[in-house]
Parts: structure tokens; C-alpha cells; sequence
């Protein structure tokens, strides 16, 4: 036997499986032909050239041995032949010459075989039609399912394909098929009538044809089992004889347990019932007992025979579609649909174009599809897709696709599509109205068109901005259309006078007012304004003698208490900008913080000095300050710098930040307008000094006249360590305990934060006494308002900003209707540009980069002029503007929508994914509180907080998401991990294999160990742990591949050779499969075991069978 090298095409997880074994058998594969992105991530791997098919691509072939066509099913041209010089080799998926073509497990269950085969052949004369190398034979179950018969296949073609490599070492020919007993299947053959169940067929057959259109959760490339009645039409996935008597057709019950009808010789029940989009219908919906179903007549076939030459290019572009943006999304219950119409000088079509291009812009996805209506439906298709690329060539488009009949009604139920609808459609009839399904449908046709919308999606003031860009882009217009400019200019006139000012000496001019009011509270000791003031006169007389420059940094390492803040304002009264350095931050971190800064002094206290890391600053101590309570002289200018903050060091080393006096002001002018304040107002601070929110918090509230009440240090660090030590703990200094006892009204926090409050039965009843609750600082999710509003009467506000542009630079009300809350508008003195590469204004609706300009843009990064320069960009018509790197949309009343950050996009599988759109429509699941959704390991893992199962989440996610945007896994924590300052930290999350939490451990002697050892098996190659009885191998995370892997792991881990591969298909949870190993090994014959009806769980299978299509990479 020698060794030869080969050609490996295929798109399938056979084909990965099949060089995998030519590699182990010491063959060469000297190229791999794919579409499946799973089999050309497979061959990199493996360091093989990877090669698209396609036009030309016999040229770039290498010269092998042999050609493998393995899980392929396009015909593959001579010229591309011939670069094999001993030939080439198929896998057919059928017993040749008895059944050749395509499909054919299909055909076989129809024809009622009891026997089957897979069959290797070369590839010579017609189409399957050489000789045989190897054929492995296997008997058809009574209860066989085209998917359960394409598992044996697959499993067969496994098994058998080491022969097939020994024949082709030792130069086998085969023997020949007697081409007399071909029976060829074609791609378009269909069972009659297209599918749909004849009542007066035999009850043996219509089990058959259920049984033979049964793909399972995989794509079905036939038709469905249909049932036609008064109410529509539906499909069944399983059929068994009943009991009953009567004339053909007539129905005799409708309940839980399916439809029981007559058929020609019995009575048949039909179950697992969906309607057109996937949804499972009970049977009492579908038809009531005495009601006739009627035969087909016939005009089915024709009309079928029809839409079959097109089938194949509606399947390419079903799969391929990526479906344009509903324009300002959101909207409110409705009953009538918007509407408006327009005089048209344009051709009709021209028109189409100019509202496809209209809706396209800026979706920097490439091209995107619409739906276009065709006819009324029924067995075919009442819309298809229509890819829109440019304006000018979209006539041609729409003309190509009228051109062709529409695909069968049911081929997107086929292929998993079922729930996604293309939102955005056009028509050529204006008198027809909304298509059904989608949020917006433009009709044109002679010199008029009509636009018609969804209330429930678009609200009338989206709808009329649409509109009216819509009648400007008609008319020839471009770009922002005189309302779209409008709208953005309201949002952002936001110009109001505020006298640049020092932050400690508006401080200091509130205190004369009232100075022997309480101004600070830590624990049980306070401060009054008076005392404020003299305290920090004395540590600043202190720092002018020790030669502080203006303008210098003056880090500041203190623990939280009364005297931070004190020391803050310290440090600006003698002119210096304070460095935040957090005592829990790692040494390194605060290394480089002084290093970077060039920070002359460090003020800190006598505890804390000795845990300085490595510096070459002064040390002052907070202890020796000195009597001198005299108010120094003013030292510094609007002008000069107030803090010096670092930025996460997330893309690079991290960067400090220089905000001035004159920003600060203007950021309080702003808060003025939008945060309330009574005269018994008191503010609860949990934040660390190092990030700018605490600003609001420590400094606005003393300039105010605000009683400010800090969280002192521990209780701050239960915000961060909640994951691990659990929620906050009802003593005498918890945050709970802080609002009750001091009356708190005012609190901010960020979302994370306030979820871990609501979700603690103490701190939640708390929050129950707040009057303002301010949230910003990640997305807030409208699931956690709705949750928060639950909690308290709050007014809950959403907030919004970089450090460059300071602190906060937009506010607006928390939103609990919205997956995502927007994040409102610009403060005093503040613009958002969203603009698009060019730096054009994007229309509202429209995503683009946003940048904030006005009084709180920055001086920029300290020491960084070359990022400073690239950051902070100085623009003729806008002004100096910061580049936030957020991606933003305008709303249709003027507020703005975050979308997360651009540089938070990830790419798998060429998809390019906001993993912001993944966390919102997981947090609009049921149950779940907190979502996040990372990249790792070249697949999308979710963690969420709150309850819902794995596969239930997938489920819901596949109605919203499209299938590579549904994470591989799902895996619920406790709690989010979280940085010192309240964000998440998507660092520390965890890996998957450790995060599954157990779901009811297995007892020691269940299933007689047997279920013990799959399940360790299924945590090996799965990477989880804690599998329950009812865990499925595929909602854990399995697939086609791992399904081959488990096999071979499982024959040798219980000893039982019995086990095929199609066990794995037929019982996929692990009580169900415990129990066929234990009926494979028992002595003596035993009770049957029935496969699980993986459609009764099928509520959700047509989400599940595009997630598996997603997992399984082929």
C-alpha cells in the first residue's frame, strides 16, 4: 500500500472529517476546495491551501494523484478532473446504480425501502454512474426520518472511508454499476403536490411522506409535509395511525395531541404543527372536528414545476441576504398604519432607487437586500429579496427579480429563516399597503408612490422625518434634507452664558452662604462648609510652601474619607490640577501615572505613604499641614488644568487627560439645567476619585450647597468585589444603610452598579427613598429601567460622556421601552457631530462616528501632543471636536442613541458584529438582568445575569439575531465582574468551561454509572460542567463534527459497539441516550427505547436549527 496525494473538495463536516483521516492515514492533501467557512477554518489550521470554487478554478489547482469530491454536490467541470492523474472519487449518500441523483434518502423512505447503502464511485461517464470502490449497507428503521437516515449516511460514510483510502493505495478500479436498475432523482423532483397531504392518500403513505420530509433542525432542500385547511396553511413533522372511522378528508379531532383527520384507509394524526413562520399552532387553530380537508386539484404540480427553475438562485440569495436598516426604529402600540404619499416626476422605478439608496446610506455592511412583493402568496412566496448595490443599477435589479417566479411559500421555513422577515419593502402597487411583517413598504407606480409604516415600529414623528427626506430625495435632493438639518440643529443649540470660573473658589463663594451647614459625612464623622474651607486652606498653605507650581500635578493617595475631597480642593487653591491615585490600583499602574505626569508631589497620608510604588516625586503629608487656616490668594485661571485623569489602558498605555477649570464650569452650568435640587438635598458618593464622574458627585454637589455623604472605603469596594463576596451586606455603613439613615435623594452609579442594588433585597428596598437616581458610564439596558422603575419612584436619568470631553456630555430620561436607552442631548455649551468617514453629517437614523464639540472638550492628553493631534481635531466649520470612537444615531426627537464603540465591533465568519446589538437583545430576553457579549476563541461567548436557560436564550435570540450573531454559549453568573470603578470588567470574565453553573448534579447511581460517563465524555469535548439529566448534547454546544468525536469517545468509555452515530441524532439528551446504551448492553431483550420527539420541543426549533446550522460551520 503506498501513500498518494489529493485534491479534497467539499462544504460539509464530512469533508473536514474525511481529510482528517486521509492525514492520519499518512496521505497528502495537497488542496482544499470550500464555501464552508467551518471546512476552510479547519484546513488553515492545518496549514493546507484553501481554494474557493468557482470560474477558473481548474487553473488554480495543483496536479495530485487523486480528486475527492467528499460532501460536494456541484458537478465538477473536466478541466478540473483532470488535474487528478489516477482519477477522482465521490461520496454518494445512496445506493447506486437504485437510487442515484439527489435527495434520494428522501425518496427512499417515500418508496418504502427497508434497505439502504452510501456508496463510494468513481467519477466516469454520467452523473453517478462509475464504479463502485465501496458501498456499506444498512437497513431503513420503521420510524426512519430523512434526518435520522442522513445520520446513519454520514456515519457510514465515516466508517467506511478508511477502505475507500486503503483502495485507492492499492490502485482498485471498482466494479461496475448495471446502469438497468438506475433510478435518477433530480435536484427540482418533488413529491406530489408539491408536498401537501393528500386526505385521501393511505394512512401508510402520508406517514411516509411526513417521515421523508423531516430534516430535522437541519436545511430541508425538498418541501414539507403540509396540511391545507380552512385557516391556512400548515406543516406537520409527525404522523401515526389513530383510531377512527368516517369518509376521507373529514376531521375528527383537534386537541394538545395533534390533528386526527381520515385518510383513504384509516385515520391518520398529525403532530408537530407549525404555521408559515416556524411557530408551533395547536390544532384547534388549524381546523375543527366535521370540518373537510380538500384534495389538491392539481394546478399545484404546474405552478410548482414553475417556481422549481428558480428555486436554487432564491436559496443563494435567501442565504446570502443581509437585510437593510428600518430607518429611526421604535415605535409605540398602533392601530393604523402611518402613511403618505407623494406625486411622482420619476419613472416608478427610478423611484424604488432612490428610497432603496435613501434607506442603504451610511450602512457600511455593504449591500443590503428589500423585499419585494410579489403576488398574493399562498403556495408561493408573496415577496423575495432584492439585493440593492448602487442607485443606478438597481432598475436592472428589480427588473431581474420580477422576472423570476417567487420560491415556494415554505422555503424559508426550510431553510431556518422563518423569523427573518427583511423589514424594508417595496411594491409597485401604492393601493396595496403595508406588507405584512415589515416596518416600512414604498410603492410607486405612474407618476404617483406611497409610503406606509408599522406604528408598532417607526413612531409618527420618525415617520414624518422619514417622509420628508424621503419627498426632498424624489425631488433630487441629497444628504441632510431641510428637516434632518433642522432636527440637529435644535439638539444642539444649546448656547447659554457661563462666566468661566476656578472650581474651589465657586466651592468657597457657596460655603460664605451657608457655612455652618453640613457639608461632608464619612461614617460617623462630618464637616460643615466652614470647616471645608479651612481644612483645605491649610493643606494648600502648605502645598504653596513647598514650592507647588500653577498648573503642576499634585497626586493625590488618600483612602476615601471626608478629607479626599478636602485634599482636592487643597491642591486647586494652590493652583495645582489633582492626580487621582486609588489606593487599590496595582503599583505598577500608579507607576506609571507619576511617571507619565511628571508629578512633582504626592499628598497622602502616613498609612498610605509607605504602600507609594517607585517614584521620584515629593511626599506631603495630610497630617502636616499646618495651622494656617488662611484663605490663599487665587492662584490659578479658568484656564488652567483641574485634574490630570488616566484612561483605560484597554488599546494601548493608558493616557492622561488634562481638563481644565473653565470645562468643569461649564459641566456644572450644565447639571444646573438638568439635575433637580431641593433645599434638604443630600448626595450618596460612591465613586472613585480616578474616574471623572466623581466630580459631580464631590464638587458640583459643595458649589451647589448639596450635603454630600461618601461611601467610605469598603463600602465602595463591595461594588466591585459583588461577584465574589455576593450583594451588599445590611450594617451600619452599607450603601442601604447610608440612604436610609441620611435621607439620601440624589444617587449616581452605573448600570452595573445598579443592578447589583436592585438585585439585593436591602439595598433595594432603599432605593425605594431616592428621588433622583443618575445612570451612566456603560449602555443602559431598558430591561434594568424597567427594573429600577419597579424598585423607585426615582426620576431615573440616563447620562452620557468621555473623560475628554468632561464628565458628562449629554443627559435625558431613562427609557424602559427601548432595548438600549438613548442617551439624550447635549448639555449647555455642548454639539454631537455624527459623522461619517468624510466627515459628512449622517442623516438622523443613520449610525456614524460620533464627535462632541463645544466648552467641554479638553486640553487634551498630557505629554501626547501626536495623539492629542489625532483626537481632538480642530474643524473650519465645527470647531475644535473630540472623536469619541462611539458609534451614534440621532432619534427622531432629537435625542441620541448609543451604539457602541467601533472599536467594540468584532468579525467572525467575514460577519462584522456590534456586540452592543448581541448584550440588547439578550437583556430584552426573559429573565435576563445584565448581558455581555465577547470574542473568544474564534466564537461569540455571552454572559448574562438573572435567570433563562441556555437554550431557551438561543432560542429567543434566534428570532431577533441572525445566526452568526447568536453566541455559541451563554453562561450565567452570579453577578458581572466589575472594575474598581463600577464598570464591567470583560477582562475577568470567565471562561465558559468553568462558568456553567451545575443544574441538579447526577446522583451516584443513576442510570448504573452509564450516565456518569457520557456526561464526562460531554464536559471534555463541550468544555462544560454540571449537565443535568435533560441536557441536550446540542443545546451544551454540540454539533455535526463533536457529534463524531462523542460517538467515538462513547463506544470506547462504555464498552458498546452497538452504538451508531445516528443514536447521537435520535437521543440527544443524556437520560435519553443513558438509556439507549443501557438497552445496547443488556443481557436480555429489552422494552424498546422511543427516540425523543426533537420536534415537540420545536416551539423553538426553527431558532434552533439556524443556530446549529451556525455552529455546525458547513
Amino acid at each position: 500500500m503506498s501513500a498518494f496525494d489529493a485534491i479534497l473538495i467539499g462544504h460539509d463536516t464530512l469533508t473536514r472529517e474525511a481529510g482528517r483521516l486521509m492525514i492520519e492515514a499518512g496521505h497528502r492533501v495537497r488542496a482544499v476546495v470550500t464555501r464552508a467557512e467551518g471546512v476552510r477554518e479547519w484546513a488553515l489550521a492545518e496549514g493546507l491551501p484553501v481554494i474557493a470554487p468557482g470560474p477558473g478554478l481548474a487553473a488554480l489547482l495543483p496536479d495530485a494523484d487523486w480528486l475527492l469530491s467528499v460532501g460536494n454536490l456541484d458537478i465538477l467541470a473536466p478541466e478540473v478532473l483532470a488535474r487528478a492523474a489516477r482519477g477522482a472519487v465521490n461520496f454518494h449518500d445512496g445506493p447506486l446504480p437504485r437510487r442515484a441523483g439527489l435527495n434520494v434518502p428522501v425518496w427512499a423512505i417515500l418508496a418504502g425501502d427497508a434497505d439502504y447503502a452510501i456508496t463510494w464511485h468513481l467519477i466516469e461517464g454520467g452523473l453517478d454512474e462509475g464504479p463502485v470502490l465501496v458501498q456499506r449497507h444498512f437497513e431503513i428503521a420503521a420510524d426512519e426520518t430523512a434526518l435520522t437516515l442522513n445520520g446513519k449516511c454520514f456515519a457510514a460514510a465515516l466508517e467506511s472511508f478508511p477502505e475507500v483510502l486503503a483502495a485507492l493505495a492499492e490502485g482498485r478500479r471498482g466494479r461496475p454499476q448495471d446502469l438497468g436498475l438506475r433510478h435518477l432523482h433530480r435536484r427540482n423532483d418533488r413529491p406530489p403536490h408539491a408536498g401537501r397531504i393528500d386526505p385521501a392518500a393511505p394512512v401508510a403513505g402520508i406517514v411516509r411522506l411526513v417521515r421523508a420530509l423531516d430534516h430535522g433542525d437541519y436545511p430541508n432542500p425538498v418541501g414539507t409535509a403540509r396540511l391545507v385547511t380552512g385557516a391556512g396553511w400548515f406543516t406537520a413533522t409527525r404522523a401515526e395511525p389513530a383510531a377512527g372511522d368516517g369518509a376521507a378528508g373529514v376531521v375528527l379531532d383537534a386537541d394538545a395531541a395533534g390533528l386526527v383527520m381520515m385518510a383513504g384507509d384509516g385515520a391518520v394524526r398529525l403532530s408537530g404543527l407549525r404555521d408559515v413562520a416556524g411557530r408551533s399552532v395547536p390544532a384547534d387553530r388549524m381546523a375543527r372536528p366535521g370540518e373537510v380537508i380538500a384534495r389538491p386539484d392539481g394546478t399545484e404540480d404546474a405552478t410548482l414545476a414553475l417556481a422549481l427553475k428558480d428555486e436554487g438562485h432564491w436559496r443563494a440569495a435567501l442565504a446570502a441576504q443581509v437585510p437593510a436598516a428600518v430607518p429611526l426604529p421604535g415605535g409605540v402600540k398602533g392601530d393604523a398604519p402611518l402613511t403618505a404619499s407623494f406625486d411622482l416626476a420619476l419613472d416608478a422605478d427610478a423611484a424604488l432607487a432612490r428610497f432603496a439608496a435613501m434607506i442603504a446610506e451610511g450602512d457600511e455592511r455593504g449591500p443590503v437586500d428589500f423585499a419585494l412583493a410579489r403576488g398574493r402568496g399562498g403556495l408561493l412566496s408573496d415577496r423575495v429579496p432584492v439585493r440593492f448595490d448602487d442607485e443606478p443599477g438597481f432598475p436592472a435589479a428589480l427588473a431581474a427579480a420580477r422576472a423570476r417566479q417567487p420560491f415556494p411559500g415554505d422555503l424559508v421555513l426550510r431553510l431556518g429563516m422563518a423569523h427573518e422577515t427583511l423589514p424594508v419593502a417595496l411594491s409597485d402597487d401604492p393601493e396595496a399597503g403595508l406588507l405584512p411583517g415589515t416596518a416600512l413598504t414604498f410603492a410607486a407606480r405612474e407618476g404617483r408612490a406611497r409610503l406606509v409604516a408599522c406604528p408598532d415600529r417607526i413612531t409618527p414623528a420618525a415617520f414624518a422625518l422619514i417622509a420628508a427626506r424621503l419627498k426632498d430625495r424624489l425631488a433630487g435632493g441629497s444628504g441632510l434634507s431641510p428637516e434632518d438639518r433642522a432636527l440637529i440643529d435644535a439638539a444642539n443649540a444649546t448656547g447659554v452664558a457661563v462666566v468661566p470660573a476656578v472650581i474651589d473658589t465657586l466651592i468657597a463663594a457657596q460655603a460664605a452662604r451657608m457655612a455652618d451647614a453640613t457639608a461632608l459625612i464619612c461614617e460617623d464623622r462630618s464637616l460643615t462648609h466652614a470647616q471645608v474651607q479651612q481644612a483645605a486652606n491649610r493643606i494648600a498653605n502648605r502645598l504653596i510652601a513647598a514650592g507647588v507650581r500653577r498648573g503642576a500635578s499634585v497626586g493625590l493617595f488618600l483612602h476615601r474619607s471626608e478629607m479626599l475631597p478636602v485634599a482636592a480642593l487643597a491642591i486647586w487653591k494652590a493652583g495645582a490640577a489633582y492626580l487621582p491615585l486609588d489606593p487599590s490600583y496595582p503599583p505598577d499602574r500608579l507607576a506609571h501615572y507619576l511617571g507619565d505626569s511628571g508629578a512633582e508631589l504626592i499628598l497622602t497620608s502616613g498609612d498610605l505613604a509607605p504602600l507609594l510604588p517607585d517614584h521620584k516625586a515629593r511626599v506631603l503629608l495630610v497630617e502636616d499641614a499646618g495651622d494656617d487656616a488662611t484663605a490663599p490668594a487665587p492662584r490659578a485661571t479658568p484656564a488652567d488644568a483641574a485634574y490630570v485623569i488616566y484612561t483605560s489602558g484597554s488599546t494601548g498605555t493608558p493616557k492622561g487627560v488634562v481638563v481644565e477649570h473653565r470645562q468643569v464650569a461649564n459641566f456644572f452650568a450644565g447639571m444646573d439645567a438638568r439635575i433637580p435640587r431641593d433645599g434638604d438635598a443630600t448626595w450618596l458618593a460612591v465613586t472613585s476619585l480616578s474616574f471623572d464622574i466623581s466630580v459631580l458627585e464631590l464638587f458640583w454637589t459643595l458649589a451647589r450647597g448639596i450635603r454630600v455623604v461618601i461611601a467610605g472605603e469598603n463600602d465602595r469596594a463591595m461594588v466591585a468585589r459583588a461577584a465574589a463576596d455576593g450583594a451588599p451586606a445590611d450594617d451600619d455603613f452599607s450603601l442601604a444603610a447610608l440612604i436610609r439613615r441620611h435621607g439620601v435623594t440624589h444617587l449616581q452609579c452605573t448600570p452595573s452598579m445598579a443592578h447589583m442594588l436592585a438585585t439585593n433585597e436591602v439595598s433595594r428596598a432603599a432605593l425605594a427613598s431616592l428621588r433622583h437616581l443618575l445612570i451612566g458610564g456603560e449602555a443602559l439596558a431598558g430591561s434594568l429601567v424597567a427594573d429600577l422603575q419597579r424598585a423607585s419612584p426615582a426620576q431615573i436619568t440616563n447620562l452620557y460622556g468621555p473623560t475628554e470631553t468632561t464628565i458628562w456630555s449629554s443627559t435625558g430620561p431613562a427609557q424602559a421601552e427601548a432595548a438600549v436607552s438613548p442617551v439624550g442631548t447635549p448639555i449647555a455649551n455642548t454639539q454631537f457631530h455624527i459623522l461619517d468617514a468624510g466627515m459628512q453629517a449622517v442623516v438622523p437614523g443613520v449610525a456614524g462616528e460620533l464627535w462632541i464639540g463645544g466648552a467641554g472638550v479638553a486640553r487634551g492628553y498630557l505629554g501626547r501632543d501626536d495623539l492629542t493631534a489625532r483626537a481632538f481635531v480642530a474643524d473650519p466649520a465645527r470647531g475644535r471636536i473630540y472623536r469619541t470612537g462611539d458609534l451614534a444615531r440621532w432619534r427622531a426627537d432629537g435625542s441620541v442613541d448609543f451604539l457602541g464603540r467601533i472599536d467594540g465591533q468584532v468579525k467572525l465568519r467575514g460577519h462584522r458584529i456590534e456586540t452592543g446589538e448581541i448584550e440588547a437583545a439578550l437583556t430584552a430576553c426573559d429573565g435576563v438582568r445584565q448581558a455581555v457579549a465577547v470574542l473568544r476563541d474564534s466564537a461569540l461567548v455571552a454572559y448574562v445575569t438573572g435567570a433563562g436557560a441556555e437554550a431557551a436564550l438561543k432560542a429567543q435570540l434566534g428570532r431577533s439575531l441572525p445566526a452568526y450573531m447568536v453566541p455559541a454559549r451563554i453562561v450565567t453568573l452570579d453577578a458581572l465582574p466589575l472594575t474598581p470603578n463600577g464598570k464591567i470588567d470583560r477582562k475577568a470574565l470567565p471562561a465558559p468551561v468553568t462558568a456553567r453553573p451545575a443544574a441538579a448534579p447526577l446522583a451516584a447511581g443513576d442510570a448504573g454509572g452509564v450516565q456518569r460517563r457520557i456526561a464526562e465524555v460531554w464536559a471534555q469535548l463541550l468544555g462544560v460542567s454540571g449537565i443535568a439529566a435533560r441536557d441536550s448534547f446540542f443545546d451544551l454546544g454540540g454539533n455535526s463534527l463533536l457529534a463524531v468525536q462523542v460517538h467515538r469517545d462513547l463506544r470506547q468509555a462504555v464498552g458498546v459497539a452497538g452504538l451508531s452515530i445516528t443514536d447521537i441524532y435520535r437521543f440527544p439528551t443524556l437520560a435519553a441516550l443513558a438509556a439507549r446504551i443501557e438497552a445496547l448492553i443488556a443481557p436480555a431483550p429489552a422494552a424498546p427505547v422511543v427516540p425523543e420527539p426533537g420536534a415537540d420541543s420545536r416551539a423553538d426549533a426553527m431558532a434552533r436549527r439556524r443556530a446549529l446550522r451556525a455552529r455546525r460551520g458547513a
